[in-house]
């Protein structure tokens, strides 16, 4: 089995990226409900949320957001939606947190459905 990989998508790029993962992209934003599609996209434009993407070859396999909060010391992880979880979970979450650790922040926070916590560690 090819371990999946996990790629922050330029800015420039990320439109073409939603266009062919929308569906990805759609069952995120249902469980981040303070968010909508066109607020989403303008902040993916002034690079204030990061788009990332996780690739079995070239099958996305899932697709998430990140956005830093000074405020809380923290990034935080929304709108992540994707299938066969248990091959990307841990190695999203260490990618996540080795981000985190670059941007100097103190804490990584998953956002959304409360099975996350389950698949996640330290969420």
């Amino acid at each position: 089995m090819t371990k999946p990989l996990i790629y922050c998508v330029p800015p420039d790029l990320c439109g073409e990226v939603i266009f062919r993962v929308g569906a990805l992209v759609e069952r995120g934003l249902e469980v981040a409900p303070e968010i909508n599609r066109a607020e989403l996209m303008d902040r993916l434009r002034d690079r204030t949320v990061l788009m990332w993407i996780i690739l079995r070859g070239m099958e996305p396999l899932a697709v998430g957001f990140t956005e830093r909060l000074d405020d809380e010391d923290a990034v935080s992880v929304f709108g992540l939606a994707g299938r066969q979880v248990w091959q990307w979970a841990k190695p999203f979450a260490h990618t996540i947190t080795e981000y985190a650790r670059k941007e100097g922040v103190a804490r990584v926070l998953f956002a959304g459905k409360a099975g996350w916590q389950r698949i996640i560690p330290n969420s």
